[in-house]
């Protein structure tokens, strides 16, 4: 989940995936139609958030990204009765 806010303290809420691709972490925001990657997961929130950033192009703009784990409910579902 992305956190964007600018000087004028409006918030905004972005949904987005972050997945190991390989020897890369990928964040992914499907609503941008943007994707950036880092060695870590924590390194590819700080890029997500840079990128943001970088598209606003407003002075004071600012993100902070946090991760929530979604787990899949089907999936659950199907450990729950086993």
């Amino acid at each position: 989940m992305l956190y964007a806010s600018a000087i004028t303290n409006i918030s905004m809420k972005f949904s987005g995936k972050i997945y190991k691709d390989g020897r890369f972490w990928l964040a992914e925001i499907p609503i941008l139609d943007a994707m950036t990657q880092g060695h870590t997961r924590k390194e590819a929130l700080e890029m997500a958030a840079d990128m943001v950033e970088t598209m606003a192009n407003k002075e004071g703009f600012r993100v902070k990204c946090s991760w929530v784990l979604v787990a899949n409910l089907k999936w659950a579902q199907q450990i729950r009765s086993l």
